[in-house]
């Protein structure tokens, strides 16, 4: 059992508060949002919390998944995003139907992938979003995301990507967003 607010509260949350999670979330804050946040480093929360706005620090990634109907991440590598969404092969119990799981990292096709059918069958929506556009864009709002998952879930957050990005590409199912990232770095 999840203590998720009830439907339409829009509760957002954001995990990986590093070097382009930080920025992120700030933009979000800045438009206006509130945040529920965690990163494993207490520091990175702290810092987040003190730019002011409306964001309130948790103490796990499950509490934030629990807690909101729509969950950002911002992660350095494909585990740190894997051990946030999945135990094994089964999503974390803190993930709930009609959720949109929206991962900004940097990651392989196959890993959003699998992650996607995995919250899936929770019945919530996984979106591999990868940004481009450094951390200037980060900071200015400027940056690309390439999204890859279902069309719907991407409607549903997309003002929320307004406040860091300056175009939202829908680039097909999952992991397209993450090849499309890859080719990109190329």
């Amino acid at each position: 059992m999840t203590n998720r607010p009830a439907a339409g509260t829009n509760q957002i949350g954001f995990i990986g508060l590093g070097t382009m999670g930080r920025r992120l979330a700030a933009r979000l804050l800045g438009g206006g949002c509130s945040l529920l946040v965690y990163d494993r480093v207490p520091d990175a929360v702290a810092r987040v919390v003190a730019l002011g706005g409306a964001a309130i620090g948790l103490t796990s990634a499950d509490d934030v998944l629990a807690a909101c109907e729509v969950v950002f991440t911002s992660l350095p590598a494909p585990d740190d995003v894997s051990a946030t969404y999945v135990r094994g092969a089964v999503a974390a119990d803190a993930i709930g139907a009609g959720q949109v799981l929206v991962d900004l990292s940097t990651i392989d096709p196959t890993t959003s992938r699998r992650l996607a059918a995995a919250v899936a069958r929770r019945g919530a929506s996984f979106l591999d979003a990868p940004v481009s556009g450094g951390l200037r864009g980060a900071e200015a709002g400027t940056l690309t995301v390439m999204v890859g998952g279902a069309a719907a879930a991407l409607d549903r957050v997309r003002p929320l990507l307004a406040t860091f990005s300056e175009r939202v590409v829908h680039v097909g199912p999952s992991g397209t967003g993450s090849a499309m990232k890859l080719a990109n770095q190329l």
